[in-house]
C-alpha cells in the first residue's frame, strides 16, 4: 500500500512542475448525443467516467479487463492467466449486478448473469464508459450496481498488430475500415489470441513448498466483429455483429497435495447481433426500433470430475436471448421525454438442470418505461432534473416497479459540479441460481436494491479533472451461495447487505505526461439480523482499491509508461475466519513505447514488463496469478 500511495504522490508533485495552461483535458460531459439506445444512459445524473481509444494506446492497455480496472469502483475478479475467466465487481457487488453493454445493448447472459471480458478483444473497442449507481429504471435486470458501456470501433485507417510474450502468448489483430458511399461506414475487426498459460506458481506437496508450472491453462480465442452505420433518406440504421470462440483448459484450484485437473476443458461460442433503425418522422423527435439477438454455447468436458460423480463427461448449455426495444423521444418546454417498451425472451437448454424442469427453461418479460430530463439556467448556473420509471412484468416473478430521481447543479468554472441520484433497483435470479442441478433453488426471490449517490466534479485547471463520489446501497434478498453439506452448496436469499464507500478519480493532461488515478474505499457488510455472519465483510470484497497509470513523454516520440495497482486484503469465506484471509498485493508494470512515421505509415513499438517485482498473489483463493511477464507488441496503421 505504501508503494501505491508514493506512486500517486509522485504524480501530484510533478503536476506543479510540468503542467501547462493550454492543455486540453478529457472531461465528463452532461449531455451525450447518440443514435444508440444508450441516449438516455449517457444523460442520467450518475457518476460517469470514460476511456477512449487514445487512452488505451497511451497507457499501453492490452485487455478489456485491464482497461476497466483503472476506473474507480472496479475490481476485476480474475481466475489467472490470459485464459482465466475475468468478470467485474463494481462497488463490492457481484458480476451479475453490473450490466455490460455493447453500444447500449445489454449482453449479460441469463444463464449465469455475467459476461466474460475475455470474449471481447480490446482492439474492437472505441470507448469504454462506466456509470456507477443503480440504473434498473433504464437498463432493467443486472444493473443495480451500475453499467459498463463499450462502444465498437469506428475505424478510419487500416490497423494491424502483432504481439508476443512470456508463456507462449501470441496476439494477431487487424481492423479494416470500408466505405461504400458517403452515407455509409463499415468497420471489420479480426483477432486471434493464444497462450500456453504455463506460468510458474508455488504449490505445497506433502508439506514442502515447490515451484511448479501451471498445467492445462492453455487458451485460444478467435473473434470477429462488424460495425456498420448507414444514413438514408428516411432515417438511420446500423448493423452490428460480434462472434467470439474461446477454447481453454480448466486446471482448477491449487490445493495441498493436489495440483490441478489435467483433462478438463471449456469451449465458449458467443454470437451477438443488433439491428437499430431510427426513422425521420417529426421534427425534434426520434423513434427508435432495436432488435438484439444473442446465442451463447458452452461445452464443458471434465472426465475426472463430473464424469466420476454424474457418469457423464460432457455438459452442454445453450442460452439464447432476443430483445426488441421501441422508444419515442420528444423535446418540449426545456424537457426531453422518452417513452417506450422492451420485450425480452430468454431460454436455456442443457445438461445438469433440476429434474423438475427437465432440460429446458424459458423466461419472458415485458417492460414499459418513461423517462424525462429538464434543464434550467439561472445566471451562470445550470440545473438538470431527471426521472425515470420502468415496470418489469415476467412469467416467473412478481412484477417490479423501479425508478430513479436525479439532480445536477453545474456552476461556473470556479466551483465543482454536483450530481445527486436516488434509485430503486432489482435483479432477477439467473437460470443457474434457480435450476442448476444440486445447486439451484426455485424458491429464490429477486434482489431489491436502493441506491444513493453524491458526486462532486471539478476542472481545477484546464489540464486537471477531479471527482469525488459517495455511495450507499441497501440490498434485500441478496443471493449468495451457502453450504448444504460438506460437499454441496446451494443458492439462497440473504436478508440484507449494505455497501457504503467513497471514490476519488483524477485525470491530468500536461505537456510532459498524462495521468489517470483512482482510489476506492468501500465497506460491504452482511447486515442480516438473523445471520451468524452479521457484521462480516462479504466475500472477495477489498476495502481499498488503488489504481494509477502515467505516460511520460520522452524525446523522439517515445514514452515511458508506469502502472501501479494496490488491492487490500479480502476474505474467501462469509465468516471472515483468519484462515480465509487473502493477503493484500501491489502490482507494478513498466513499459516503453515508440511511435514512428514512415512513408505514410504510422508504426508503434512497445515493450512491457508486467508484475515487475514478481509479486505472488491470488484474486480468487487457490487460483494463483502469473508472476513477472515480458510482452512485446508492434502495430502499423495506414
Amino acid at each position: 500500500m505504501f508503494f501505491a500511495y508514493c506512486f500517486i504522490l509522485f504524480s501530484f508533485v510533478t503536476i506543479k512542475i510540468f503542467s501547462k495552461d493550454t492543455t486540453e483535458a478529457r472531461t465528463n460531459e452532461v449531455l451525450v448525443e447518440s443514435i444508440y439506445n444508450q441516449e438516455f444512459v449517457g444523460k442520467i445524473l450518475l457518476v460517469k467516467d470514460r476511456f477512449n481509444k487514445n487512452d488505451l494506446k497511451d497507457f499501453n492497455l492490452r485487455q478489456l479487463s485491464e482497461a476497466i480496472s483503472l476506473l474507480p469502483g472496479v475490481y476485476v475478479r480474475d481466475y489467472g492467466g490470459l485464459g482465466g475467466i475475468k468478470t467485474i465487481s463494481l462497488r463490492g457487488f457481484s458480476a451479475v449486478n453490473t450490466a455490460i453493454l455493447l453500444d447500449g445493448e445489454k449482453i449479460n447472459n441469463q444463464q449465469n448473469g455475467i459476461f466474460d471480458l475475455n470474449l471481447l478483444p480490446l482492439p474492437f473497442v472505441d470507448e469504454i464508459e462506466i456509470i456507477r449507481g443503480g440504473i434498473s429504471s433504464i437498463i432493467g435486470n443486472n444493473s443495480d450496481a451500475g453499467v459498463i458501456n463499450i462502444s465498437f470501433r469506428k475505424a478510419t485507417n487500416h490497423k494491424m498488430a502483432l504481439g508476443f510474450g512470456s508463456f507462449g502468448t501470441l496476439n494477431l489483430k487487424t481492423v479494416i475500415p470500408l466505405q461504400f458511399s458517403n452515407n455509409s461506414n463499415t468497420t471489420i475487426g479480426i483477432s486471434y489470441q493464444k497462450s500456453n498459460g504455463d506460468y510458474p506458481i508455488k504449490a505445497n506437496l506433502f508439506g514442502d513448498d515447490i515451484i511448479y508450472r501451471r498445467q492445462n491453462s492453455r487458451y485460444k480465442n478467435f473473434s470477429l466483429f462488424l460495425n456498420n452505420e448507414n444514413k438514408v433518406i428516411f432515417g438511420l440504421f446500423s448493423i452490428k455483429f460480434l462472434y467470439s470462440n474461446s477454447k481453454r483448459g480448466v486446471p482448477g484450484p491449487i490445493l495441498t497435495n493436489y495440483f490441478e485437473n489435467l483433462n478438463a476443458s471449456l469451449e465458449d461460442q458467443f454470437l451477438w447481433g443488433n439491428f437499430l433503425f431510427k426513422p425521420y418522422i417529426l421534427k425534434d423527435s426520434n423513434l427508435k426500433i432495436s432488435l438484439s439477438l444473442t446465442n451463447l454455447k458452452n461445452l464443458f468436458n471434465d472426465p475426472d470430475g463430473i464424469g466420476v460423480i454424474l457418469k457423464k463427461e460432457k455438459a452442454q448449455f445453450v442460452n439464447r436471448e432476443a430483445r426488441i426495444t421501441v422508444s419515442y423521444n420528444n423535446y418540449f418546454l426545456n424537457t426531453n421525454y422518452e417513452v417506450g417498451k422492451e420485450f425480452t425472451f430468454s431460454d436455456l437448454q442443457g445438461d445438469f438442470l433440476q429434474p423438475s424442469i427437465g432440460s429446458y427453461v424459458k423466461r419472458l418479460s415485458f417492460s414499459p418505461f418513461l423517462r424525462a430530463q429538464s434543464l434550467f439556467s439561472i445566471g451562470s448556473t445550470t440545473l438538470i432534473l431527471f426521472t425515470a420509471t420502468r415496470f418489469d412484468i415476467t412469467n416467473t416473478f412478481p412484477n417490479f416497479f423501479s425508478y430513479s430521481l436525479g439532480l445536477a447543479v453545474n456552476f461556473n468554472k470556479n466551483l465543482p459540479n454536483i450530481r445527486l441520484n436516488f434509485s430503486d433497483n432489482f435483479r432477477f435470479p439467473t437460470f443457474n441460481e434457480m435450476y442448476y442441478l444440486n445447486y439451484g433453488n426455485e424458491d429464490l426471490k429477486p434482489e431489491a436494491t436502493k441506491s444513493f449517490n453524491l458526486s462532486l466534479e471539478h476542472n481545477s485547471f484546464d489540464f486537471l479533472h477531479t471527482s469525488i463520489s459517495l455511495f450507499h446501497y441497501y440490498t434485500q434478498n441478496k443471493i449468495i451461495s451457502v453450504p448444504k453439506n460438506p460437499v454441496q452448496w446451494t443458492a439462497k436469499n440473504l436478508g440484507l447487505v449494505n455497501s457504503t464507500g467513497a471514490e476519488i478519480h483524477l485525470r491530468l493532461e500536461s505537456k510532459w505526461f498524462s495521468l489517470m488515478s483512482s482510489f476506492t474505499y468501500q465497506k460491504v457488510m452482511n447486515k442480516s439480523s438473523n445471520s451468524l455472519n452479521y457484521g462480516k465483510t462479504v466475500v472477495y470484497t477489498p476495502e481499498v482499491i488503488s489504481e494509477s497509470a502515467v505516460n511520460v513523454k520522452l524525446p523522439f516520440e517515445s514514452y515511458l509508461i508506469l502502472k501501479g495497482s494496490y488491492i487490500s486484503s479480502r476474505f474467501s469465506l462469509p465468516d471472515n475466519s483468519s484462515t480465509s484471509k487473502l493477503n493484500p498485493y501491489f502490482i507494478f508494470n513498466i513499459g516503453l513505447s515508440k511511435d514512428l512515421k514512415l512513408a505514410g505509415f504510422k508504426l508503434n513499438f512497445n515493450f512491457e514488463i508486467s508484475n515487475l517485482f514478481d509479486e505472488s498473489y491470488q484474486i480468487i483463493l487457490n487460483y494463483p496469478m502469473p508472476g513477472r511477464m515480458i510482452l512485446f507488441n508492434t502495430s502499423v496503421e495506414y
